[in-house]
């Protein structure tokens, strides 16, 4: 009867524990990117933050706990970065941090780990703007109706 009990209570604490633990690392937050380094692709999830917020990361079925962010970016130091997981997110902020650097984030008692990439927030005069001339910021000419005009292509 008690070896019937005690294995019995076993059963339940190990049931217990294994589910209250993830099997996998999952995180959510961002948009799914492939990273290069050092000549190696990697499945990445990318950030982004407003200027001066932190980045959030969430954790899928992982309330708390710390996680280990190690620097992965060629010619950066492998420094690591230990952060609390609170109420599943992660808040990544750029002291510890360096947007544009990929962090592969391990938490404690989890299997597996995630790729993070910290999207630099956006730069003016970066690629992704669009830049106008004086002749494209002129004022169009004035028409007596609101009829289209055709207006000169340039090559």
């Amino acid at each position: 009867m008690r070896t019937t009990l005690f294995a019995s209570l076993v059963l339940v604490g190990l049931t217990s524990i294994a589910l209250a633990t993830p099997t996998r690392l999952h995180a959510a937050g961002g948009s799914a990117v492939t990273i290069r380094l050092a000549d190696a692709r990697l499945p990445a999830i990318a950030l982004s933050a407003a200027p001066g917020r932190a980045y959030r990361l969430r954790l899928v079925g992982v309330e708390r706990g710390l996680a280990t962010l190690t620097d992965l970016t060629d010619g950066a130091p492998r420094t690591e970065t230990d952060l609390v997981v609170r109420r599943g997110e992660l808040l990544l902020s750029p002291p510890e941090l360096t947007p544009g650097h990929a962090y592969r984030v391990r938490v404690t008692g989890v299997e597996g780990t995630v790729v993070v990439w910290l999207r630099p927030p956006h730069a003016p005069g970066s690629p992704t703007r669009l830049r106008f001339d004086a002749r494209d910021l002129a004022a169009p000419p004035a028409t007596s109706s609101d009829e289209l005009a055709p207006v000169p292509k340039r090559l």
